[in-house]
């Protein structure tokens, strides 16, 4: 699927996420040579057990934007 985008000196952030999941999602860079991208989620009461929560992950870099697509987690 091509070269990973090298993210030194890019910022990273959830986007669109589900109220109940968004105070408790940790993401970091982790990797920035090899574009990776590290994500926690911190369990909470509040989540709705049987449902799907989703987000998105974006990087920002001098005012430029990559982001990702809908990434869905279902909650057990």
């Amino acid at each position: 699927a091509g070269d990973p985008i090298d993210l030194t000196g890019y910022t990273v952030a959830a986007f669109e996420a589900h109220a109940k999941l968004a105070p408790h999602l940790t993401l970091t860079i982790s990797n920035a040579a090899q574009g990776e991208v590290t994500g926690r989620i911190q369990w909470s009461d509040a989540m709705p057990t049987g449902n799907i929560m989703s987000f998105r992950v974006r990087v920002s870099k001098d005012g430029s934007d990559i982001s990702s697509p809908l990434i869905m987690v279902p909650v057990q």
